[in-house]
Formats: C-alpha cells, structure tokens, sequence
C-alpha cells in the first residue's frame, strides 16, 4: 500500500525584479512616525514555516554543521551583503547555461560558488514520524484524530485477521538514533500486540515482524520476530499499563526494544543491512484481537525511556572507538617536500598570524622553535608589520569607523579596493549601516524631551546624507542584475522605513557583530592581493571534515548524527 502522507508544504518567495533607489518625499517623515515602510515596497518578506519538531534527543543530531567560515557568527542573522557571492561582480564570457548573470549594460557576471566562508544553503528539514498514518493502515483499525491512539475493531478470530499500521514518515537514517513508545491503554482479549518496524513494501495483515523487511516484539508471549512466523525468547510479555518503547539504531544497525523504562537490550542485529531494496523504515504496530488499544508517543511527551542517556552513552562508545584508532604516520619532510600543513605547530601559527594575532604569534614561534620535526620542515613566513597594518584596519571595522578603514586600505594597500568591487560593496553597505545607526541615535534623542536635545533640522539634514550616499550606492551598484546585489541593495535600505529601524523587522542590521563578518573579507582580500591563503590551514581542516560529515548526512548514514568536527575542538 502507498503511503499517500503528503510532506510539509513549502513556500515560494517572490523575485526581486528591481532596486529601489532611496529617496526623501517631502511626507517620509509621516511614515516614520506611523513606524511602517514608506517607499520600500515590495520588500521580500521572510515567513517561519512550523514544521514537526524533533525529540529533545535528537535536536542536536540534526542539527548540521555547515563547511562554512569560522568568523560566522552562530545564532545570528546576517544581512544579505556580508553573503554576496564574489564572483557576482567578476565579468566573464561564460554562456548563460553556465550560471552567467547579465549586468543591464550588456556587460555579463559570474554568477559562481560562493567565496570562502560564506555560508552555503541551509540542508532541506528531514520529516520525523510524529503519528499513525490514517493512509497506511489495515482495515481493522481505527485511529483517533490526533493520530496517536489505535484501537482493534475487527473479528479476532484468527491470524488473517490480524491488522497493522505504519507511521506518516519513515525514519530519516541521518538521526542515527530513533525512539518511540507505545502503551498498552487495554491488552483486550487476548493481548496480540505487536511493536517494531517495517519497510512500505510489508501487507498490513499481519503482526509486525511476520514478514520480510518488518521486525516486532510480541506481547502475549515476549517473543521477538525477524521477518518470519517464528519467533525466539527475548523478553517479558507485555499487558494493560506497560510502555514499550522501540530504538533503531543505524550506525549499528541494529533494533532493541524497552519496558516501562528498562532497555531489554538488542533483539536484532544487522537489521538494518538485511533490508530488501532501497526501502525506508517506519514505525509499526499491530493489533489482534478485540478490545487491544494502545497509543503512541513520538516525542510530544516525555519518555518512559532516558533516551538522551541512552543516546549520550552510543556517542560516547563511537568516539571511544574513533579515538583508539591508532594514526597514520607521517615522516618527516624533504626539503622539496616541506610543508606547514605537516607540522601542527605550523598550522596554529599560520591561524595566529592570518587573525592578526601578532604578539600572540611571535611568543608561540618562539616557544616551539626547539620543537620542529626536523630542519628541513617549513616555517610561516612571519612580517609583523603586514599583520600591524591589517589589525590596525580590522580595528577600525570593528568600531565602526569604516571612513578610517577605507582610508587606511588606500594607504596600505592602493589598488586592492579598485580592484575588488565586492569589497567595496560590502564595505559601503557596512557603512551605510553606521550612518543609519548615528542617525536612529539622534532621532532617539530627539524624543527626549531634554532643552539639549538636537533640533529638528539637524537630524532632517543628516538624514538626507544618509539618503544622497545610498543614492550614491545605488548609481555605483544598482547596475548589476544579479538579484543578490539587488536584494541586499533593498535589504539595507529598508532601514529607512522606520523611525525606529533598532526595532524594526530589520534590526539584525544593526547588530555590531555583523562588523566582523566585513572584518574577515577584508582580510581576506588582502591576504589574496599577496598571493597568500584567503584561509588558514587548519580552517581548511575543519572544513574538510565538515564537508565529510554533510556528505555522509546527505547520503543517509547514521554516522554524521554521532560524529561532528566542531566536537573536536
């Protein structure tokens, strides 16, 4: 039988077709006061879709790390600029077909890969089991509205009578771990009940572990079945008030089963290897006799189990295990084939010294000088003035003084910025920001009703500089149709739209840690300029192994629910 379930809906957002240029009408100041957007319109609008939540313990497993730059900051909203792809501003002779975008004077971009440490998109949300399927059941049941309660309305009378159900969703393999219970509202008259899995290829008039591809754990006489009418001893039988729960394990790949909160331990192995076909795994359950009601829980309510333990000690086995693997050796480097990236000590200086962490840099040089492989092993080339100068720039930044940066950059580094156009874009838009931020502040203080509050005027007339330089953004910018430019374009404009933009929709704009962020392209962009690594080797590391871990999550092993690279720092 099909499982006709249909997944969570999505939601389409509407293209941008163009940027509106920022501009002052004689009534935008009644639009502050009425605190919405003015000539804004047609500003993309973000809408939280609510999608089946995920049990405590499994929040954490699928919560996928991305191969992403370590200066993100986690659990913030970025504005749109801080993730404009470099290469939209690089002209190219690319066909369309390959990703080519067209600027309105002809000219065409590249619309390529992301640059170094812009996040990439966030993976598809994987659907959980969260109830019985009212699709994908046997006759004989009947299911309550809240799909979670399952009562036996049939004859009973013999096996073929027997009914069974299956879950709206099967199990995602990349949760590594799953867990449901089931109680025994009424064991009826004779109590055949039957708790475990099976695949959508199983009938459902039979017991669940009757048939190939489902495994269950029998009540009446506590017998587990493996995809036959034969069962074996495992453990108790089960009645009117017990809580069996369920737990497929697929890094292991096996399935177990508990009783009122006592794990009875592993019932099948290499259960999920012995799958027939590319077959998904879902919860099921199935009923016998008249009066059997039992009812589920998929994590709306709090376990009989201590599945976070459980979970908690498997995790802690697999790196035991991961750590006990003995390292391949590595022998020391020639001098043709010296390397930083075969020296660890090399590998955290070369992190210091691309961070601007000069003094930090210069003690730990020192104190590992003694401790090198050999002399022919390669050491960072260490110019304290270089990172003296690109700290000094990142301070700036940091502070908000992107006048200052800018200048310093010229000073510095002449060319870099006319030959970066993504620099300077990021740049400008930062400092757009900041001018809206000194803005919004006096505007603050003009609410306060104080005789040195500044007067009107003044804050109309800085507000139109903030105006004639997004203007200005839009002449040098406005040019490319890339719907990122112009997005973000949109996004930082938007700021205008309130008179009180720190709690607007659009505050996370506002946020100084969105600094750091253009702090790392620009030091970034420098470091290129020299013909140097745009990212430390040991961030490359990182990434790597996160990059490992999302292709072993994308393709469905349980093992990147276990294992993440962030844990290893």
């Amino acid at each position: 039988m099909t499982n006709t379930n249909t997944s969570s809906q999505t939601l389409g957002s509407r293209r941008i077709t163009s940027v509106i240029a920022p501009t002052l009408p004689p009534t935008a100041s009644e639009s502050f006061e009425r605190g919405t957007p003015s000539d804004i319109a047609g500003l993309p609008v973000r809408v939280k879709v609510s999608r089946n939540r995920s049990p405590d313990y499994l929040t954490e497993a699928l919560e996928l790390e991305q191969p992403s730059s370590a200066s993100a900051v986690p659990g913030k909203r970025a504005p749109l600029f801080t993730t404009v792809q470099g290469s939209t501003f690089s002209d190219s002779s690319s066909s369309p077909e390959s990703g080519v975008l067209t600027k309105r004077n002809g000219e065409k971009e590249s619309s390529g890969p992301a640059d170094e440490g812009h996040p990439q998109a966030a993976p598809k949300p994987l659907n959980l089991p969260t109830q019985w399927n009212q699709k994908d059941k046997n006759q004989t049941l009947d299911i309550s509205t809240n799909g979670q309660r399952i009562t036996y309305s049939g004859l009973g009378e013999e096996d073929k009578h027997a009914g069974a159900v299956r879950s709206n969703y099967c199990i995602p393999p990349q949760c590594g771990l799953f867990y449901y219970e089931v109680t025994i509202i009424s064991k009826g008259r004779d109590g055949y009940i039957g708790i475990g899995f099976s695949t959508q290829s199983v009938q459902l008039n039979r017991l669940p572990g009757w048939e190939e591809n489902s495994w269950g754990y029998h009540g009446d006489d506590g017998h587990s079945f493996c995809c036959s009418g034969t069962g074996r001893k495992y453990g108790p039988s089960y009645t009117t008030g017990d809580v069996i729960g369920c737990i497929v394990n697929f890094m292991s790949g096996t399935i177990s089963f508990t009783k009122n909160g006592v794990w009875l331990g592993v019932a099948f192995k290499n259960a999920i290897e012995s799958i027939k076909g590319d077959a998904g795994l879902f919860p099921s359950v199935g009923l016998r006799t008249p009066g059997e009601i039992v009812e589920s829980n998929f994590g709306q309510s709090k376990f009989k189990f201590d599945i976070e333990h459980h979970y908690k000690e498997e995790k802690a086995r697999i790196w035991s295990e991961i750590n006990d693997m003995p390292l391949p050796t590595l022998s020391a480097p020639t001098d043709e084939q010296a390397d930083a990236s075969s020296d660890i000590n090399q590998l955290i200086l070369s992190y210091l010294i691309h961070h601007g962490y000069s003094e930090t840099a210069a003690t730990f040089q020192k104190d590992t000088a003694s401790m090198r492989a050999s002399p022919g092993t390669s050491v960072v080339p260490f110019d304290k003035e270089d990172i003296r100068k690109r700290q000094l720039i990142r301070d700036h930044i940091v502070e908000g003084d992107i006048d200052e940066a800018v200048m310093l950059l010229d000073e510095f580094y002449p060319t870099i910025l006319a030959q970066n156009p993504h620099l300077a874009f990021q740049l400008k838009s930062q400092r757009f920001i900041e001018l809206m931020r000194t803005v919004t502040t006096s505007s603050n203080a003009m609410d306060v009703d104080s005789p040195s509050a500044p007067a009107p005027s003044s804050a109309e007339d800085d507000m139109r500089s903030v105006v004639s330089y997004g203007q200005a953004m839009q002449g040098e910018f406005g040019a490319f149709e890339n719907s990122l430019v112009q997005n973000a374009l949109v996004e930082t404009y938007s700021l205008l739209a309130y008179r009180h933009p720190s709690d607007s929709a659009v505050s996370y704009l506002l946020d100084p840690a969105n600094r750091l962020l253009v702090a790392d392209v620009v030091n970034r962009a420098i470091l290129k300029s020299q013909n140097r690594p745009a990212v430390p080797a040991i961030e490359n590391v990182y990434r790597q192994a996160s990059a490992v871990a999302k292709e072993l999550f994308d393709g469905g092993s349980g093992v990147a629910a276990f294992v993440k690279a962030r844990e290893c720092l």
